[in-house]
């Protein structure tokens, strides 16, 4: 997958994820674990953990390689119960609206990998 490629992944997800933050109902069930129900069909529910990142939706299950991990339930329950630490991740990375050309993405997707380890090292949720 090139930068491009991500970059249109998390953007799409980022979007998403403010409609589900509007319209879905997020119902807290364990310490930084969330239910999150669709509004309108009651089959799609997924379980959100905040400290292993995951979601057991379909998109996080079946493409979590595209979108390393960031599905828009993920995304969601990020942004409105832990101050959106995993995004504001991807943003200070050079997340843009616009594509990167050649020598920018390398550059760009070379930060967000050096960012995320170190992330995940100050990782909060880690025990």
């Amino acid at each position: 997958m090139d930068a491009k490629d991500f970059f249109d992944a998390l953007h799409e997800r980022t979007g998403r994820a403010q409609d589900v933050i509007a319209t879905y109902q997020i119902e807290e069930v364990g310490t930084l674990t969330y239910y999150v129900q669709h509004p309108t069909e009651e089959e799609r529910a997924y379980l959100v953990d905040l400290p292993q990142k995951s979601c057991d939706c379909p998109d996080f299950t079946c493409r979590m390689n595209l979108q390393h991990g960031l599905c828009k339930h993920l995304i969601a329950c990020d942004e409105k119960f832990n101050g959106g630490a995993l995004l504001a991740k991807c943003k200070s990375t050079g997340f843009t609206h616009n594509h990167p050309d050649d020598i920018a993405e390398r550059a760009m997707v070379a930060k967000f990998a050096e960012s995320m380890a170190a992330f995940d090292k100050d990782d909060p949720y880690r025990d």
